[in-house]
């Protein structure tokens, strides 16, 4: 009697630990299910499938469970290189420096865990809310690109003799265009801690000698001598 006791007595324990060790397993999966986004259809179908304690639905949690932490890595590692493509959009249009882009580790970890996630969602909701506070400041910036342009296929008219009437009326309307632009240096406004009027000189400048080569390049094929008389205008800056 005293054996069937002690047999009765392990039984008891390894149903309580195989119970306590399955409940366990239970919750990390219904865990899982919410993260990777599971439907109610295939987690009833699952409990129904694999009912109780037994040994076997134990062995069927585990695997469930191995399936979506696979699911969930794939889940993190898409979610943080979308992120990481819609922070390099916003580092563009924040005009970031390369510096200030490397200071940001996660965007080259390799381990995409939800601490990388978390962080790279941080990162862009950070740099959109600044992005919306000085729209208007971005939009100045981006018609000057139009302006460029503008200014470069009036040069290029310029240089046709055929198309030199009232060429004034539009440098004029042009320049009116671009002094708006400069009118951001009043406010002495900055962009990533840097002046605004700087990254314009800066792109404008870039944007003046390669226009300038080009016509260069246009008015020696057409034996120009009066190559320097139309060149894009320097925006001055606002130490002028």
């Amino acid at each position: 009697m005293a054996n069937v006791a002690a047999l009765h007595s392990n039984l008891a324990d390894s149903v309580k630990q195989l119970s306590d060790e399955t409940e366990l397993l239970r919750t990390e999966l219904y865990h899982l299910w919410d993260k990777v986004q599971v439907s109610h259809d295939e987690r009833a179908k699952f409990l129904d499938t694999y009912p109780g304690i037994k040994t076997k639905t134990k062995q069927e949690i585990c695997k469930e469970i191995d399936r979506c932490q696979e699911l969930h890595k794939q889940q993190v590692t898409a979610a943080t290189q979308d992120l990481r493509g819609k922070l390099f959009d916003l580092w563009d249009k924040c005009y970031v420096r390369d510096e200030e882009r490397g200071a940001f580790a996660a965007f080259k970890s390799v381990d995409f865990t939800e601490k990388v996630l978390q962080e790279h969602k941080t990162e862009v909701e950070q740099y959109e809310a600044y992005h919306q506070e000085i729209q208007e400041v971005f939009n100045l910036l981006s018609r000057r690109d139009e302006l460029y342009e503008r200014l470069y296929e009036l040069e290029m008219a310029a240089l046709d003799s055929n198309r030199l009437n009232n060429r004034g009326g539009h440098l004029l309307k042009d320049e009116k265009e671009k002094k708006a632009i400069e009118k951001v240096n009043g406010e002495l406004l900055t962009i990533n801690h840097r002046p605004v009027l700087d990254i314009i000189n800066e792109q404008w400048e870039s944007k003046r000698q390669l226009k300038e080569a080009e016509k260069k390049s246009k008015l020696s094929e057409a034996g120009k001598k009066d190559s320097c008389k139309f060149l894009l205008p320097k925006i001055p800056s606002h130490h002028e």
